[in-house]
């Protein structure tokens, strides 16, 4: 037992010694080894004032999970904080509501998803109106908002203290965004 003893003196010995040290060994350390835990990673914490202060590249726009109308907003750096948004769509000076689902965003910062109007009126008027090509097999109207078009409705957003934005998605159709409770 002795040696062991030894050797385990040994191994902390070398542990302890400087990185110039001319001693090596490939053991592992003996079981009363004490490793120190890495520090903790420290994350910022973002209000809703910061979080539109970032550049849009710089911002996550998810859907819930439901495919209704409650997008979040969160910083990338940490994608815990959200902010809640519900969304309604516009076109021309019709309002209604819409349920958004398969958010992203592409290399370029374009916001990619899916949309459908809530009314069922309103929803056989969009499949009736819009190139086939522009809807999914299951009739969700597919959107790209261009970067700069983003960039313009966060602003909006920011400009109104973060309660509310317009982002013009294009061919008259808008997304109108309200902080949520």
């Amino acid at each position: 037992m002795k040696n062991i003893r030894n050797f385990d003196e040994y191994l902390f010995e070398a542990a302890d010694a400087p990185a110039d040290a001319s001693t090596e060994t490939s053991a592992s350390p003996g079981p009363n080894t004490k490793s120190t835990p890495p520090a903790p990673a420290v994350t910022k914490t973002y209000t809703l004032s910061d979080t539109l202060n970032l550049p849009a590249k710089d911002l996550l726009l998810r859907n819930s999970t439901q495919n209704n109308n409650i997008i979040f907003l969160s910083p990338a750096a940490n994608p815990k904080t959200l902010f809640k948004y519900k969304i309604d769509g516009t076109y021309s000076w019709f309002d209604f509501d819409i349920s958004v689902r398969n958010l992203t965003k592409d290399k370029s910062g374009n916001l990619m998803g899916e949309v459908q109007p809530q009314n069922s009126v309103v929803r056989k008027a969009m499949t009736s109106l819009v190139p086939s090509g522009d809807l999914t097999t299951d009739g969700w109207l597919k959107i790209t908002v261009p970067v700069d078009k983003l960039k313009s409705g966060l602003a909006e957003v920011k400009k109104n203290g973060g309660k509310s934005g317009k982002i013009d998605a294009g061919s008259g159709v808008g997304v109108q965004l309200t902080l949520a409770s």
